[in-house]
């Protein structure tokens, strides 16, 4: 084969260009530390490679969530230990001279002055807010979560749930309208703390003393709250108007008054344990981390009214409506055993028939079928039956299901009983659910023997305050002072354990913020170690092998210099090498 001097140039050429992108590859390899920049170089590696680069990036997300939460629980535990020290021994001493000396009236003012300005600091600490984030304001962030104020709450038909002695102080006029009683100053009514605009003593966890004295079981509605505005010198709607009627709900489905409160709600943040969703799309609060801090829960809230003194009483109480009829079989027994599908119940309230259009009520969520043989009790087929009429009535209408309307079930009887609203029955109804159409009653103006519950009154009628303690510190220290204003120094002495027991809670949440805190340092420890072990499985997959790379460069080098050697040699001379 004849070899050219075309052919010499050209495969000096190319060797010459292999070596030089040899000797440039090895080089980027050298200073990158990386076995390849391109995905398309090694396409198994590198997929690894971007697996292991999103991991190390999400545990960067994850510390960063990790010390921005150990921030804010570093801060509340701050103020919190300065209200349950500092100010709580302030406090008691304050409370124990007042309640055991032999004062005038205008000593008494004086320390009930001191109480309400140590109140006051609580507050202002417990608003303390880091980097533009309320601290206890829970998942709401709108405004200052703690608030002296007077406050009162009336159910949807505006009648007065909250305060207790609310007649002793004020006057309902038409349509709802709040005012302050003739003769009385704004510095005589007792001022209540609010958090998220509620009071913190409205607690539907326990009965609510109503203004007569009376106890009534609080219900899942929206309760409105309406403030004194100073500056207006008239009642004006909270904010929040109105309470979430499914909070209250679920406040009183768990016992716990907190989660009532506006902003109660947890705030969940991913810290790397795998966070893992319900079918309703709500977070496991075991593989995520909480940063939202109740204010209710952790300062406490509701009244300890285990400790008041109630009486029973029998009354004639007049239903305006009852409905009422035997379930015969096969519905009792769907019933007892948990409805598949829906069942008939041609109910009419208000003019709107309850049901998909033909009368039915889907008792499903409320009442799932049983699968481990066992049967609903009545008292479960009672409330399964409310719950499905109350979301019925909610769906259809876009409104809540008035409170007087409620249905009872005992030993097979259906009864529905409404104090005020219109209710009545299809016609159609006794076709399927009752053995005869004819067991259905309706009756107007039922009257019926009910027990009552009720406080003791003082002289006005007012219910009496004397046993009527707040689980709640602040509101402890602010109702100490209003009584030693009144003279009532056996009032404030009754208050000094509670005060205690208020601390105590606080203390206890504390310690909570001590034990997340350690949980934090731990998944930070946690975290450390998998970005170490990621990066040293990162340096594996994608990562150069330095010593052999060294050595690679130095041979290509050697080789690249060689070539440029015999470039002489090889490459003709032309007119160009002349000038």
């Amino acid at each position: 084969m004849r070899v050219t001097n075309f052919i010499s140039n050209q495969q000096f050429l190319s060797n010459n260009n292999m070596m030089l992108t040899r000797q440039i590859k090895s080089n980027n390899r050298i200073a990158t530390q990386r076995r390849f920049d391109r995905v398309s170089e090694d396409t198994v590696n590198g997929s690894k490679a971007m697996t292991i680069r999103r991991e190390i990036r999400d545990i960067n997300i994850y510390n960063q969530n990790l010390s921005s939460a150990k921030s804010l629980f570093s801060a509340a535990e701050t103020n919190l230990s300065s209200i349950a020290h500092d100010n709580y021994i302030a406090v008691e001493e304050r409370l124990v001279a007042a309640a055991n000396g032999t004062y005038v009236q205008m000593e008494l003012d004086d320390y009930a002055t001191q109480l309400e300005q140590i109140a006051k600091q609580m507050v202002t600490t417990l608003n303390s807010d880091i980097a533009e984030r309320q601290l206890f304001g829970g998942a709401s962030n709108g405004k200052v979560p703690f608030q002296i104020q007077r406050a009162v709450v009336l159910d949807e038909d505006d009648n007065v749930v909250f305060p207790p002695d609310f007649n002793k102080y004020y006057t309902q006029g038409v349509g709802g309208a709040i005012s302050i009683k003739d003769g009385v100053e704004l510095d005589d009514i007792p001022s209540d703390v609010t958090y998220n605009g509620v009071p913190l003593d409205f607690d539907v966890t326990n009965k609510l003393i109503m203004p007569d004295g009376t106890l009534q079981e609080a219900s899942a509605q929206a309760y409105k709250i309406m403030v004194y505005d100073e500056r207006k010198e008239e009642f004006v709607e909270s904010t929040p108007a109105s309470l979430d009627p499914d909070d209250v709900q679920t406040a009183i489905d768990k016992n716990d008054n907190s989660l009532m409160y506006p902003g109660s709600k947890p705030v969940y943040v991913d810290i790397g344990i795998g966070i893992r969703y319900y079918d309703d799309l709500t977070v496991d609060p075991q593989t995520a981390l909480d940063v939202s801090m109740n204010g209710a829960e952790i300062t406490g809230c509701g009244i300890d009214i285990d400790r008041i003194e109630t009486t029973t009483s029998t009354v004639t109480k007049t239903i305006n409506t009852r409905l009422e009829t035997t379930v015969s079989e096969p519905y009792l027994s769907n019933l007892k055993n948990g409805p598949i599908g829906s069942i008939d119940f041609d109910v009419i309230i208000d003019g709107t028939l309850m049901g998909n259009g033909s009368g039915e009520l889907d008792t499903t969520g409320a009442l799932p079928p049983k699968t481990d043989g066992t049967t609903y009790t009545d008292e479960e087929i009672e409330k399964g039956l409310n719950e499905s009429l109350k979301n019925q009535y909610k769906s259809q209408t876009g409104k809540e299901l008035p409170s007087d309307v409620k249905i009872t079930f005992s030993e097979g009887v259906l009864t529905i009983d409404a104090d005020t609203t219109a209710v009545s029955l299809d016609t159609g109804w006794g076709g399927g659910i009752v053995s005869d159409s004819n067991t259905t009653t309706v009756q107007n103006d039922v009257e019926t023997e009910v027990d009552v519950e009720t406080v003791e009154l003082d002289d006005e009628g007012i219910p009496d305050m004397s046993n009527y303690f707040s689980k709640n510190l602040m509101q402890l220290v602010l109702d100490a002072a209003h009584s030693l204003r009144n003279g009532d120094q056996e009032y404030v002495n009754a208050v000094i354990d509670r005060a205690n027991d208020a601390n105590n809670h606080i203390l206890i949440e504390i310690t909570t913020l001590g034990t997340k805190q350690n949980s934090i340092e731990f998944y930070e420890n946690k975290n450390e170690d998998y970005d170490y072990n990621l990066k040293e499985r990162q340096n594996v997959v994608e990562g150069t092998d330095m010593e052999n790379e060294v050595i690679e460069y130095e041979g290509v080098k050697a080789a690249y210099e060689a070539v440029l050697k015999m470039s002489s040699a090889i490459l003709g001379t032309s007119i160009f090498d002349f000038i």
